[in-house]
């Protein structure tokens, strides 16, 4: 889902689930790398997601260091950074394990 949405992953984790969960829940925690586009496309494409998937938690940081340099470069009409608007976003997402019948 992240490179589909054209984000960078970064890193994935299982997450421990409780046994007494019925049914089983399974959570993973990803972090990434992208835009504010991108970071919609990754919401959207969870939502949209079947079996259905749920965001936990978020945690989104921006990359941007410096705001006055990036407000100059605008204002004097030069390419922006990349790294301007770029997030790091962790995500913690989980759905239900419903195994098969029987």
């Amino acid at each position: 889902m992240v490179r589909s949405a054209g984000a960078r992953p970064v890193s994935a984790q299982i997450l421990p689930t409780d046994a007494a969960d019925d049914p089983p829940r399974v959570q993973v925690r990803i972090q990434l790398q992208g835009t504010t586009e991108h970071l919609f496309d990754v919401i959207y494409r969870v939502e949209s997601a079947r079996p259905f998937l749920l965001i936990d938690q978020m945690s989104i940081r921006s990359q941007a260091r410096n705001t006055r340099a990036a407000t100059r470069r605008r204002s004097q009409r030069q390419p922006p950074n990349n790294t301007e608007d770029q997030l790091t976003v962790r995500l913690d997402i989980f759905g239900y394990f419903l195994g098969g019948a029987g």
